[in-house]
């Protein structure tokens, strides 16, 4: 069967088929190829026993290892700075201090208490009132009932203890009290110089009140049977009586001798 006329040239429809199913043929092998050559392949490649036990063997030495993406991380726990030994500051122990008994040195009647408390503020008032010489003779004493207290001054009298206290108490000590030493055990063996003995008491304590500001010394009225005598000192030892002794002599007081108390 021809399609086109005589002139065009002669065709046959069978040879139109058979370059269609060729170019069909064609067309489908090239796609054909493509595919394989463009995949992966999906077969599954079996492991030997051997190369499965070596995977098994790197991954277990692995195990404690971090993860690669917190491999540049910072742990809290790492976060923490052992202290140094020599960075530690250590408590320093504070000394509790020492406090020790002044006793008095010379007997007396009566003395004027300014302070009785804790043994901190008995020591605060002591300092403060034995750096003054004016003050005379000053004790602090741990009394029986747990108590610090400071006493001043040496008194035969009570009038005399009075007019210091008033003293004490215009100086800033409000509290001082003429305070009694009954039943305070007096030191024996005390040395002393008499220098006067007056048949008048008034008199013997106006000497004595003389002496014992004039040399800032304890002085007491000895009282007998027929006289009132002047003792000034009370010191412990001989050698201080005796140079005691001759400075009242040079004073004024000629006939001053020693005298010891028992």
């Amino acid at each position: 069967m021809n399609i086109y006329g005589p002139d065009v040239g002669a065709i046959s429809v069978k040879n139109v088929f058979c370059k269609g199913d060729l170019m069909k043929s064609l067309v489908v092998l090239a796609l054909a190829a493509l595919l394989f050559t463009g995949c992966p392949s999906s077969r599954q490649v079996t492991k030997s026993d051997l190369e499965f036990r070596a995977a098994l063997e790197e991954s277990g030495k692995h195990k404690g290892d971090k993860i690669d993406f917190l491999a540049d991380e910072v742990l809290p726990n790492e976060q923490i700075k052992p202290v140094d030994s020599s960075d530690v500051v250590m408590p320093v122990a504070v000394a509790t201090p020492e406090y020790k008994e002044v006793k008095p040195a010379r007997p007396a009647k009566y003395r004027v208490q300014v302070f009785a408390g804790s043994a901190e503020n008995a020591q605060k008032n002591y300092d403060r009132l034995h750096a003054d010489s004016a003050y005379g003779e000053v004790a602090m004493i741990h009394d029986t009932d747990d108590k610090w207290k400071v006493w001043v001054g040496g008194y035969e009298t009570h009038a005399e203890a009075t007019t210091a206290k008033q003293t004490l108490i215009d100086e800033g000590y409000p509290d001082a009290w003429v305070n009694e030493m009954k039943g305070v055990p007096l030191p024996i063996g005390l040395f002393w110089i008499q220098v006067g003995s007056f048949t008048a008491e008034a008199s013997a304590s106006a000497l004595k009140n003389e002496l014992s500001n004039t040399f800032k010394i304890t002085g007491r009225v000895e009282k007998t049977d027929k006289a009132f005598k002047v003792w000034m000192g009370g010191v412990t030892t001989r050698s201080e009586a005796e140079t005691l002794k001759q400075k009242l002599q040079s004073a004024g007081y000629p006939k001053a001798f020693l005298v010891e108390s028992k």
